[in-house]
């Protein structure tokens, strides 16, 4: 239940704390949006929000150093909007949006929890992100977990794990302009996920957690440029695509087996440096990060490669634990900012019984 507490007026305001995981993704990237497997998981880098119910007549959000105030008649007008080229499947339109529209998606996913009922207050709220937007680990997901959470709280109302995914991967659709359902999975469920469009989710039984370190390209990563260099590719109708999309399905499904094996570092780690090679390949890598997965290698890594869409974002690396703090001093030497994270086990609060397809990622 919401904290609450008396202004001078005597009135009971509400109050609510919550905090989010990010995630990030071992195999399968943006390959999920034609057929292919990710297998993403939870780590233990969090972000948080606090929400004071107030009576000013709109909401306002903080994100960072941004500050953005809309009214509820704003927010169901903009997802009336995003579900009209959502039906049409015109996400070309929707990245316009906003980039022309003051946090259109946030405003289309209030608007949705107002169409399912949920009626909640206005309320102003500060976002605290562990990791900036276009770092590939999961950003847009994660503020959208928040604010869903965080509005249905003051509402009083509980959301389950299988309608929080929705709601958070109809956000990350209207964010991104398209989207696979990749990063909602894993912001919501943690633990080990594999997860396919049409097969829905599967938990991975994983017997430890795993530490990798995180190193910043300095590049804010774009989900929708990779998204287009891979449907150029495709387009293109040469045996390159099919042939990346071979390798990288056996990939996703050896990343499997190796999580299960203890897990097997050594396995993991080459089918990492296997996995980035195919991204190189297909244009969704950076100088910048081929740099980075250099210098980690080098320093003794087992395995470094994108995490998220690419064409920026972070880079995800493993190394044996008795070696992580060499890796990490070899890149804190050219300049990179790194740092450490953990596996994130599955919550306990969240079922895992969401097995439906594309289309039902929003009120279609």
């Amino acid at each position: 239940m919401p904290n609450t507490h008396k202004q001078d007026s005597q009135e009971v305001v509400k109050t609510v704390q919550v905090q989010s995981h990010g995630k990030v993704i071992l195999a399968g990237e943006n390959f999920v949006a034609f057929g292919g497997t990710a297998i993403v998981c939870g780590i233990d880098l969090y972000s948080r929000c606090i929400a004071t119910q107030w009576n000013e007549s709109f909401c306002r959000i903080q994100i960072g150093f941004e500050v953005y105030e809309f009214d509820k008649e704003s927010c169901l007008q903009a997802y009336l909007v995003a579900l009209t080229f959502c039906k049409k499947r015109d996400f070309q339109t929707l990245a316009g949006l906003n980039a022309q529209r003051t946090v259109f998606w946030v405003r289309s996913i209030l608007g949705q929890l107002l169409v399912e009922g949920i009626h909640f207050p206005n309320f102003c709220a500060c976002i605290q992100l562990g990791a900036p937007l276009g770092s590939g680990l999961g950003g847009s997901a994660t503020i959208t977990s928040l604010l869903v959470r965080t509005a249905a709280r003051l509402a009083e109302r509980r959301i389950p794990g299988d309608q929080l995914y929705r709601l958070c991967a109809s956000g990350d659709m209207i964010a991104h302009g398209g989207g696979t359902g990749t990063d909602s999975a894993g912001i919501v469920f943690a633990g080990f996920l594999a997860w396919n469009r049409c097969i829905g989710l599967r938990r991975l039984k994983v017997p430890m957690p795993i530490q990798f370190i995180l190193c910043d390209s300095r590049q804010t990563k774009s989900s929708s440029t990779s998204l287009e260099r891979l449907r150029v590719l495709q387009a293109q109708k040469t045996s390159k695509f099919d042939d990346i999309m071979r390798q990288l399905r056996g990939i996703s499904r050896e990343v499997e087996q190796a999580l299960k094996a203890g897990p097997d570092l050594s396995w993991l780690g080459s089918l990492m440096v296997q996995n980035q090679e195919l991204l190189r390949l297909t244009g969704v890598s950076t100088p910048e990060i081929d740099e980075i997965v250099r210098v980690s290698l080098e320093a003794g890594a087992l395995g470094a490669k994108v995490t998220g869409g690419g064409c920026g974002g972070f880079v995800l690396i493993l190394a044996l634990p008795e070696c992580l703090e060499q890796v990490v001093t070899a890149l804190h030497a050219v300049q990179k900012s790194a740092f450490c994270v953990k596996t994130k086990d599955a919550s306990p609060v969240t079922t895992l019984d969401y097995e439906r397809r594309r289309d039902s990622q929003l009120n279609l």
